[in-house]
């Protein structure tokens, strides 16, 4: 097996981002720790008044997937509320305002090694510790509607009067299966707990006033189990397209990052079972067109389990790490690859790499969820078709043009700032 040339380049991670603040008019204004409580009167917001809402998340915000992109960003960009967060993560993790009880970290990690199942969330929604309970409790007396930051969370907010909000950003049994058993966990063992995450989901949705759900897919799914006066809406992933916007190959400095001149193929992804299953999957297609000159880059978290493989299986690419700058990235790239198979809800990775006016490569799960106009995405169903695609797109220039205005045409549909103030109707909806 000869030598990979894997480079692992790490770029230093920062985020100013606290988890403890309140943001109003998509504006940061005075920071207010949920530990002591905010600064706003005990009593619920008057409807002249922007709605205050108290937003539990279990993980902190100084994440960097999906989800927690997803609320940062209605944080920054909405109008239509004030919003206080509050964070539960592990003991050692920083930023979060509660910790998950030492008992429980033990008893997962026991399960993760000897049963090979991660079921840490699974846990913290079964039994929510007894001090997120209390802290919730306290801070919804100085709020005019709670919300939870999916299912994990949602056992946290206590029964009350106040307004009840959930995002669900995946179908959460349909996603705990597949995390099993890219864990080889037994059958048998898959089955029991995905009938727990099941019987979560029946007990705690149809409680809630208003569910949020990222695709019309996942709403189907969940439709059944909906409480009879639950509103329901599809609030799609957006995109910053600010930030993630075309910018030329020829005002960032290649060797920064270590990427070639041409003929490059970008992936990027947080270190989750169905990313690594799509940097395998990139590994066979790189190993295919490793003859053409094609060279394959993998950005976020994934890239430590990238290089690895990468090693292992002797094949070129360059892992960039956790990104700063990632629109920089994306100028010198040609092509961005999202061989998707897993996973649900839309992919926040497809609408960042098309808002930059990159020709998209995926499948039909990949762009699961997006309405795409004309040629704005290449769209793969046959594993075998992916690399003949990518050559196409690589050494096609006029097609790769139309494709890219394309994609930023339909990217500006999906701008968060315009997206999210859905939720805004949907408090005024439930204040009355």
């Amino acid at each position: 097996m000869g030598q990979a040339r894997a480079r692992h380049r790490r770029v230093p991670r920062t985020d100013k981002r606290s988890p403890g603040y309140t943001h109003a008019g998509g504006r940061r204004s005075q920071a207010v720790s949920t530990h002591t409580g905010s600064n706003h009167p005990a009593h619920p917001p008057t409807l002249d008044a922007k709605p205050r809402v108290l937003v539990v998340v279990p993980y902190t915000l100084r994440e960097h997937h999906g989800n927690a992109v997803r609320v940062k960003s209605m944080l920054s960009f909405a109008e239509d509320a004030e919003y206080t967060t509050l964070s539960i993560d592990l003991p050692w993790v920083g930023g979060k305002d509660v910790g998950v009880p030492w008992l429980t970290v033990i008893e997962a990690a026991y399960r993760r090694v000897f049963e090979r199942s991660p079921i840490l969330n699974l846990l913290l929604a079964e039994r929510p510790p007894r001090s997120l309970l209390e802290r919730v409790r306290a801070l919804s007396e100085k709020v005019g509607l709670l919300q939870a930051e999916n299912l994990w969370a949602m056992s946290a907010l206590p029964p009350t009067d106040t307004p009840k909000v959930a995002t669900l950003h995946d179908v959460y049994s349909h996603r705990m299966r597949e995390l099993l058993e890219s864990f080889g966990a037994p059958k048998q063992k898959i089955e029991r707990v995905v009938s727990r995450v099941v019987k979560l989901e029946e007990q705690l949705i149809p409680q809630y006033d208003a569910c949020v759900f990222v695709s019309q897919r996942d709403l189907e799914v969940y439709r059944s189990i909906l409480g009879a006066k639950t509103r329901a809406s599809v609030i799609p992933n957006g995109v910053d397209t600010q930030r993630f916007r075309p910018i030329s190959r020829q005002s960032v400095n290649p060797a920064t990052y270590g990427l070639p001149q041409s003929k490059t193929v970008l992936f990027t992804g947080s270190d989750m079972y169905q990313n690594r299953g799509a940097v395998d999957r990139i590994l066979e297609v790189a190993a295919h067109l490793r003859s053409r000159g094609v060279h394959f880059a993998v950005a976020g978290t994934v890239s430590g389990y990238a290089a690895k493989r990468a090693r292992r299986l002797g094949v070129p690419l360059t892992a960039l790490g956790y990104v700063e700058h990632l629109e920089e990235v994306y100028a010198l790239t040609d092509v961005y690859y999202a061989p998707i198979y897993s996973g649900t809800g839309t992919k926040l990775k497809i609408l960042e790499a098309m808002a930059c006016a990159k020709p998209v490569v995926t499948t039909p799960r990949g762009a699961e969820g997006l309405e795409l106009d004309g040629e704005a995405c290449v769209v793969v169903d046959e594993p075998e078709k992916e690399a003949e695609a990518l050559l196409g797109l690589l050494e096609d220039a006029e097609w790769r043009l139309r494709v890219s205005e394309n994609a930023r045409r339909t990217a500006l549909k999906y701008e968060w700032r315009t997206l999210l103030k859905a939720y805004g109707r949907i408090y005024a909806h439930l204040l009355g």
